[in-house]
């Protein structure tokens, strides 16, 4: 049977006999931000604004539908619904914002400090509606460890064709299962690795509930063996 570390260590050392930086991408929501509990916290405030769970759902999956779901989107949706006190919904969400740091996965910083910049070109990537995405990212204090930051509003394994060669040797750490089974595919010398850290992250209506046969890993500390 194959071994993957073995088969990861040989990659390695013909990245790093080419001498070249190789691109590390790393992903946000779920990968290194808590996406369920920032989730929980944001419909605890349109509850607060009086809304029902049903509600909330429906509103919710529907927003999730082109994996473009962003708060204002939730709250545009929620104003067809009844109305609500906006400007105290509003001064919420602001807070919640301000609260990002708080859904930082604990091992995130240690990791992303460990990186030897002299061998990785560290680059985060995240999917998303673009301003959403951007204040999340802005507010996690976490931009000041990356070379650069893209945000893309169409899947990963399509945008990465504009970054990246078919050949290119490069890494990728992301929480969705169909996106590292599609970036394998597409990328056959690049090291996808599946963040694994919560199971039932597979129910999420943003995903496609389809579980593949991925190289996972539990935390940072795994992934950072693969390096």
């Amino acid at each position: 049977m194959t071994n993957p570390q073995a088969t990861i260590r040989k990659k390695r050392l013909l990245w790093y006999h080419f001498g070249m930086k190789t691109k590390l991408f790393v992903d946000f929501d779920g990968t290194m931000f808590d996406t369920t509990g920032f989730k929980e916290a944001t419909l605890e405030v349109f509850r607060k604004a009086g809304f029902s769970k049903d509600e909330l759902m429906t509103a919710y999956q529907a927003e999730c539908l082109d994996y473009k779901y962003s708060i204002t989107g939730m709250t545009e949706r929620l104003k067809k619904v009844r109305y609500f006190n906006f400007s105290l919904t509003q001064a919420r969400i602001e807070k919640l914002f301000r609260d990002v740091p708080r859904y930082i996965y604990d091992d995130t910083e240690q990791f992303l400090q460990s990186v030897d910049k002299s061998k990785y070109e560290l680059i985060l990537i995240t999917l998303g509606e673009t301003h959403f995405q951007h204040k999340k990212v802005e507010n996690s204090k976490l931009e000041k460890y990356f070379d650069q930051v893209l945000y893309t509003e169409i899947q990963k394994w399509d945008y990465l064709e504009n970054i990246v060669q078919k050949v290119e040797r490069f890494i990728l750490i992301d929480d969705r299962s169909d996106t590292i089974h599609q970036v394998s595919l597409k990328f056959p010398k690049a090291l996808a690795l599946q963040m694994n850290r919560r199971d039932e992250d597979r129910d999420d209506p943003a995903r496609n509930g389809r579980v593949y046969k991925n190289l996972s890993v539990r935390n940072f500390r795994q992934a950072a063996s693969y390096l």
